[in-house]
């Protein structure tokens, strides 16, 4: 299980790494796109910020609605991280489908399904203790 915490960590740093820089380019004028567009005055394909806009408001009314129904308990982190990216992934498999570029962006949408297994089995309970420091 060794080689478990090794991929989930590496991928996790992956992400967070990622996500800085879009940001930081985001506020220096530079767009960033996965996987690594880089662009200062094109825009985003449509079916990729579609995807991303629907998976935020979806992850919004899904932790909305467990709070209003009081299904609340510890979340960790990596719980957020694993349900976003699967919410993620399903967005982007109806959006990419509707918009016809599910096949021409077929490797994005693999990419995810990979990031949401891994972050399944590393979220399990039993695996949690692998991202603690203790």
């Amino acid at each position: 299980m060794g080689i478990l915490r090794i991929v989930s960590t590496t991928l996790l740093m992956f992400l967070a790494v990622y996500s800085v820089i879009t940001a930081l380019g985001a506020f220096a004028g530079i767009t960033i796109y996965f996987p690594f567009n880089i662009s200062n005055a094109e825009s985003i394909p449509y079916h990729r910020w579609q995807s991303m806009r629907v998976a935020v408001l979806l992850a919004f009314a899904y932790f909305t609605l467990l709070h209003i129904f009081r299904v609340t308990k510890p979340l960790y982190p990596i719980k957020f991280l694993e349900i976003f990216i699967k919410i993620l992934t399903l967005t982007g498999i109806v959006i990419f489908y509707r918009t016809g570029m599910l096949a021409s962006d077929f490797g994005i949408i693999l990419f995810f399904i990979g990031c949401s297994t891994i972050l399944h089995v590393s979220a399990r309970p039993k695996l949690r203790k692998y991202f603690s420091r203790k």
